[in-house]
């Protein structure tokens, strides 16, 4: 064999290992799946804003979309209160003898009482509601402080939150 042949074949091979001619597939793309909507709704609303320490609260889940919707039990509600974080501030201007306020800030949603219920799929067809009432207590049925609360309730794979309420409204102020 010539020269010119085996360094032509030495070529070849040190090329092909080193991945010169490495041929790679290329990916098909994935079709990006179209989002499906979503025909279901449903309205979940406390009886008022305020309640008395100790006043029932009485609240009521209503299926207004088009198509029947699943509750996971017989009671899918929990009950949820705002921790407030308070922050101590002292303030000092010329002139003027120093001051300590408390200020409010916005704090997380904390569990407060979920009920104990059957462990049975309950339907919501269409223009059906369906009403509770919680006794302001919490896990150890102790009477919750006043403060601001929400309600959960949860359907098929959602959670959602009626609107902020307030317990004790005379006694509380934010």
């Amino acid at each position: 064999m010539g020269r010119k042949k085996i360094a032509l074949i030495v070529m070849v091979l040190i090329m092909a290992s080193i991945g010169i001619w490495y041929v790679r597939p290329t990916p098909t793309p994935t079709p990006t799946p179209t989002p499906t909507p979503v025909p279901k709704s449903i309205t979940f609303d406390v009886s008022k804003d305020g309640f008395a320490s100790g006043e029932p609260v009485e609240f009521t889940i209503k299926n207004v979309g088009q198509t029947t919707i699943y509750l996971p039990n017989t009671a899918p509600w929990h009950v949820e209160r705002k921790e407030e974080k308070l922050r101590l501030v002292r303030i000092k201007l010329p002139g003027i003898p120093a001051r300590e306020m408390t200020i409010g800030e916005d704090g997380e949603w904390k569990p407060v009482f979920s009920p104990i219920s059957l462990q049975v799929m309950t339907s919501l067809k269409p223009g059906e509601s369906l009403s509770w009432s919680w006794s302001q207590t919490n896990y150890t049925r102790e009477q919750v402080p006043p403060g601001i609360y929400r309600m959960g309730i949860s359907w098929d794979d959602h959670i959602s939150y009626s609107g902020e309420f307030v317990i004790g409204a005379l006694e509380y102020q934010r």
